[in-house]
């Protein structure tokens, strides 16, 4: 007799569906707390190369970082949390992020690591949530042919 039969070897429904319904629940609750666990915290100096929102089913902001600028071959990947759960501003931090990028601005970016993002609260483990300008440049043009 197993986890999913009755007392006559039938295959059980009742059980099935009840057993489905609390791992369910348990995966459920354990990646709610991991979408919550901030694992790290750090300061990077550079520049955003990319930012814009994001996403299908459920759209996030989303950016790449060129760490110490744009000739530099380390880059990351960041994106702001959408539930702003640490009282950060979502408006005014891609308003700040969408310039930094036209104007290919030096930022310091402040960020938190979470254990297992949530598909709709970000895509990337890194969440920015402060971002400081360090000097702007003038935008280069673009050469038409």
């Amino acid at each position: 007799m197993g986890i999913f039969t009755n007392e006559y070897g039938d295959f059980s429904w009742k059980r099935t569906l009840i057993t489905v319904g609390i791992l369910a629940a348990i995966s459920t609750k354990g990646c709610v707390a991991l979408d919550n666990k901030v694992t790290g915290e750090n300061v990077c100096q550079g520049q955003v190369t990319s930012f814009g929102r994001t996403g299908l089913i459920w759209p996030t902001y989303e950016g790449t970082f060129a760490i110490g600028g744009e000739n530099r071959s380390e880059s990351g990947f960041f994106s702001l949390d959408e539930k702003a759960r640490h009282g950060e501003n979502l408006q005014e931090l891609a308003a700040q992020l969408t310039k930094a990028v036209e104007t290919r601005s030096n930022v310091r970016v402040y960020e938190r690591t979470v254990a297992w993002p949530l598909p709709w609260n970000s895509k990337q483990f890194s969440r920015l949530y402060k971002v400081e300008v360090i000097d702007a440049q003038t935008p280069t043009p673009i050469p038409t042919k």
